[in-house]
C-alpha cells in the first residue's frame, strides 16, 4: 500500500432472501487519529423498495466506529477486528430479518 492510499480489502454486494440488499465494503487505510486501527468501513442492510437503511456499521471522520439503527438511534461501536465486526454486523442483521419474517406473516 502506498502512502496515504486505501487499499480495496473486501467488496460485496448481495440481495437477501428478503429482498433487503448487504454491502459491505472494508479498506486498509493509513493509521491516523481517526483510523486507529488501519481500517475504515461500512457494512449496510438496506430496504431498496422503501429506499430505507435499516443497519449501517460505518467508522467515517469524525464520528469513529458507530452504529445507526433503523430507528435512528445510533451508538458507539466497538471494534476489535475486522472478523468481530463482520460476524457482529452478520448477528444485528440476522435478528432484523427475522424481525422482518415475523411481521410479514
Amino acid at each position: 500500500m502506498s502512502r496515504g492510499r486505501a487499499e480495496l480489502l473486501l467488496r460485496s454486494k448481495i440481495v437477501l432472501y428478503s429482498g433487503h440488499v448487504r454491502e459491505v465494503v472494508i479498506w486498509k487505510v493509513p493509521i491516523s487519529e481517526y483510523f486507529p486501527a488501519g481500517v475504515k468501513y461500512r457494512l449496510v442492510l438496506a430496504d431498496p423498495v422503501w429506499k430505507k437503511v435499516l443497519l449501517l456499521f460505518d467508522n467515517h471522520a469524525p464520528k469513529r466506529h458507530h452504529v445507526h439503527m433503523i430507528n435512528g438511534q445510533e451508538h458507539n461501536y466497538y471494534f476489535s477486528s475486522v472478523k468481530n465486526l463482520i460476524e457482529d454486523f452478520l448477528l444485528m442483521e440476522d435478528k432484523l430479518e427475522k424481525d422482518y419474517e415475523n411481521n410479514e406473516n
